[in-house]
């Protein structure tokens, strides 16, 4: 949840512009996301694995809704983030106690997406 006085995006996500607006939703900010073989493998295996058949993924975003409260049409603003991209909302703007990261279980994507089961 974010801090009442930080009310636009700008305010919550610092050098970000690829958005997405989702209507009805929010909107969803997007990073690179990537594939790759992580640089401990090679090293702590020796060698004695593929090193290709070991990898991570990264998906990036953040999903930014408001959502209406009480009365007089107050809003609180929820930040749903996904992957690093949480290093894009300034710092001070969520409220402490109540700041969560989510994790999106992919793999089944990542394995079609290079051609595995």
């Amino acid at each position: 949840m974010i801090k009442d006085e930080f009310e636009t995006d700008n305010d919550i996500i610092k050098d970000y512009s690829n958005n997405i607006d989702i209507e009805g939703v929010g909107t969803v900010y997007l990073g690179n996301s990537y594939i790759n073989t992580p640089q401990w493998v090679e090293s702590f295996f020796i060698n004695r694995i593929n090193a290709d058949s070991v990898f991570t993924t990264n998906a990036r975003a953040i999903l930014l809704v408001r959502i209406q409260v009480g009365q007089e049409n107050q809003r609180k603003t929820f930040a749903l983030t996904m992957g690093l991209l949480f290093l894009k909302i300034i710092h001070n703007c969520p409220i402490s106690l109540f700041l969560a990261r989510c994790r999106l279980d992919t793999r089944k994507a990542d394995f079609k997406h290079l051609g595995l089961k």
